[in-house]
């Protein structure tokens, strides 16, 4: 029967209305500005190298570690809090959502300042990262928030071409100004940092002024929105750090109980993983206000079965979709490494295959998550998330040491898995949908 279901979702004439429907373009649009953020970086990379010694690059890393950590604190899933409530709004409620938004990140900030100044010398004993940087980390992660604000307005909008312009103008300003402040002035491993604080906090000023002229932001304070943004956020902060510990330990426990060299090959296929994450969350950027925009008409309308239905089909054609679309990436990335890359790479190829696994359970995530996150019940998401961060982190630990390093990819594949099959379940309950309408005869009323 579901055999039925997916060779009628992927018919020739659904090809084609994919093909012309604005939902494609978008992912295209999307998809094509994330490429470029994501590749200007890795062109900058082999030029910094030849400047910079493992040492400076240990300082960056723990500095954008910081940088990562502190922007998930302050965030607090606003974005998504956004676009959760922007089309159950009147435009001006939606306005004035955005400025209490800015009211929690601020406050947010500023309780991470006084603890960056208490703690200080603790984390420059742990990173090597001194007060100084240690502020403008803070900094960065407020102005990364409001930019991030304004990105999403324009996501909200359908305008995909302002939002990647946007990302493709301060990618290009962020690159110039390194390669100027490190290759060209030598100011080391400071050049890279000073180019982010400079640029990030230029255009996070910049888009408040966009918010301010283009009146997408109402100057008035309410403390029930607010609440409504703690509510949902911060059953969110586990989930947003879970991401942030999947990151950082696998490669400690590598570098640990391997090598440095082990990590390496670990990360090279990584990197191409990480591509595939890239545009799988650049779809559910163009696929987020499309659903969300759809369910909220079905609130709506007496034909809400039978729209739900038709979303439980393009799910299910989806899921199909990304079996195909992670087998190509496996042969592209196998090859490319194989042909393009020196031979001591080629035994990074062992990860290929549990990574490319785990990118196609996190996809599959991707497209039912979003049901909880319109339902606006978020505090169960947070616990499954960052319950399955901690066992990660166990599970690597014990398939590291006794299977091997390959041991730690497979672990994630398991996690991943798990992660997918509860998240789809907690989706089900939280939001009624017909996800089993091949086994009901007649429509629920």
């Amino acid at each position: 029967m579901i055999t039925k279901i997916l060779r009628h979702s992927i018919s020739g004439n659904n090809i084609k209305k994919l093909f012309a429907s604005s939902l494609f373009r978008q992912t295209i649009a999307y998809g094509l500005t994330d490429a470029v953020n994501k590749a200007l970086p890795f062109i900058l990379f082999p030029i910094l190298a030849t400047i910079l010694t493992p040492v400076d690059y240990g300082v960056l890393s723990n500095y954008f570690v910081i940088v990562q950590l502190v922007t998930i604190i302050s965030a607090l899933s606003t974005t998504g809090s956004l676009i959760s409530i922007w089309y159950k709004r009147k435009r001006e409620l939606s306005t004035q959502y955005i400025y209490n938004e800015v009211v929690v990140i601020s406050a947010i900030c500023l309780v991470l300042l006084v603890l960056v100044l208490l703690f200080s010398p603790v984390i420059e004993k742990y990173t090597s990262v001194n007060l100084f940087w240690q502020l403008t980390t803070v900094l960065i992660a407020y102005f990364s928030n409001i930019t991030a604000l304004q990105l999403t307005v324009w996501r909200l909008e359908e305008q995909p071409f302002k939002y990647g312009g946007y990302q493709i103008l301060q990618s290009l300003a962020l690159t110039a100004s390194t390669y100027i402040l490190v290759i060209v002035l030598r100011w080391n491993w400071e050049g890279r940092t000073w180019s982010q604080f400079a640029g990030i906090t230029l255009f996070g000023i910049l888009s408040f002024i966009i918010l301010i002229k283009k009146k997408n932001i109402r100057f008035r304070y309410s403390s029930a929105n607010v609440k409504d943004i703690l509510m949902f956020g911060l059953p969110l902060l586990p989930h947003g750090m879970s991401v942030w510990l999947k990151t950082g330990v696998d490669k400690l426990l590598l570098t640990n109980f391997a090598d440095l060299h082990e990590n390496g090959l670990y990360s090279t296929a990584l990197t191409f993983t990480s591509i595939v994450f890239l545009l799988l969350f650049s779809f559910n950027n163009a696929y987020n206000p499309f659903l969300f925009k759809k369910l909220s008409q079905t609130d709506t309308t007496p034909g809400a079965y039978m729209v739900k239905k038709k979303l439980v089909k393009m799910t299910y054609t989806l899921f199909a979709g990304l079996v195909l679309f992670v087998f190509i990436a496996y042969l592209f990335s196998k090859y490319f490494i194989i042909f393009f890359l020196n031979d001591s790479y080629e035994l990074s190829l062992k990860y290929l295959p549990p990574l490319m696994i785990t990118a196609f359970f996190q996809g599959c995530y991707l497209l039912v998550v979003n049901y909880i996150f319109y339902a606006r019940k978020t505090r169960k998401l947070g616990m499954i998330t960052f319950t399955g961060s901690l066992v990660q982190m166990t599970l690597s630990w014990f398939l590291l040491t006794t299977f091997g390093a390959s041991g730690i990819a497979w672990s994630s594949v398991i996690v991943a898995f798990f992660n997918f099959i509860l998240v789809w379940i907690l989706s089900a309950k939280t939001y009624d949908m017909p996800w089993l309408f091949f086994l009901i005869k007649q429509p629920r009323s």
